[in-house]
């Protein structure tokens, strides 16, 4: 049995752990100096109809001259009961695609839908011109479906590289 001193310290560790990460500093990016960075969010909605067992979605235009770094990616999906979801994110980095999966966890049923979630810290790029690709793939064909995936990040300037076409 723990005494009294012991459950007391742990509190203090715990409250000690969380004020660390709220103060952790900004990370800097070797692409930027750390001026002319636009904030960037968007939540894209898959909507999945019944029997479908899979849908597509895709966030707006990055700009000319600008180039995505995708630094958090969270989503919630609304299931049939015991359906589960693959949910991966696209984008396209120096011509590149390549799929990144998110690890889901169920959260409750609600109403008799499954309620899951996702969040991942991420480091990942969009290039300039491209859209970030959001995918669904459903464990079956059961009832309609919905998942919202949110994208938090920056734009920053891609300077002089060659891969960056600048405002036309």
């Amino acid at each position: 049995m723990k005494s009294y001193r012991q459950i007391a310290l742990g509190t203090i560790v715990v409250a000690t752990l969380t004020v660390v990460l709220i103060t952790l500093p900004a990370r800097s990016d070797s692409n930027n100096s750390g001026h002319d960075a636009t904030p960037f969010q968007q939540e894209i909605h898959v909507a999945i109809a019944a029997g479908a067992g899979q849908g597509f979605a895709s966030s707006t235009q990055i700009p000319a001259g600008k180039r995505l770094i995708i630094e958090n990616i969270s989503a919630q999906a609304g299931l049939p009961a015991g359906q589960r979801p693959i949910i991966f994110v696209t984008p396209t980095a120096g011509g590149t695609t390549v799929q990144h999966n998110l690890l889901v966890t169920f959260q409750a049923n609600i109403g008799g839908y499954d309620e899951l979630v996702a969040s991942e810290v991420a480091k990942l790029y969009a290039d300039p011109r491209s859209y970030v690709q959001i995918g669904v793939f459903l464990s079956s064909l059961a009832g309609p479906s919905d998942v919202w995936v949110k994208l938090t990040g920056r734009l920053v300037p891609c300077g002089h590289d060659p891969s960056c076409p600048l405002e036309e």
